[in-house]
């Protein structure tokens, strides 16, 4: 992910978005420490994506426990990682892969 000057901008979204951080660096993505908030409404996220990032692919990560997203405002490709439960879409573009990791027992 951090090679030939490649960068991400990094979403944080609970309830609304909290903030949004370009990252150049390994470094810089260790140091952000992840907070569990509870509540999660991801659609303010998405959102803010789709205004700002809408020319880039997307990857949200979560633990799945959040509202029906609309992700047909995206116009790259999603991939929706959660833990151990399925996130609900309402709608999509079309081009979303969502993986679910097991939690470990």
């Amino acid at each position: 992910m951090f090679q030939n000057d490649i960068e991400i901008n990094l979403v944080e979204s609970d309830t609304e978005v909290k903030w949004v951080k370009t990252l150049k660096s390994k470094k810089q993505i260790e140091s952000i420490p992840i907070v569990g908030l509870g509540g999660t409404i991801l659609q303010p996220g998405v959102d803010k994506i789709a205004e700002e990032f809408n020319q880039y692919n997307t990857v949200i990560l979560t633990d799945g426990y959040c509202d029906h997203l609309d992700l047909s405002i995206l116009r790259g490709n999603v991939l929706l990682i959660s833990a151990g439960v399925k996130v609900p879409i309402a709608k999509s573009n079309g081009k979303v892969k969502q993986i679910m990791v097991e939690k470990e027992s």
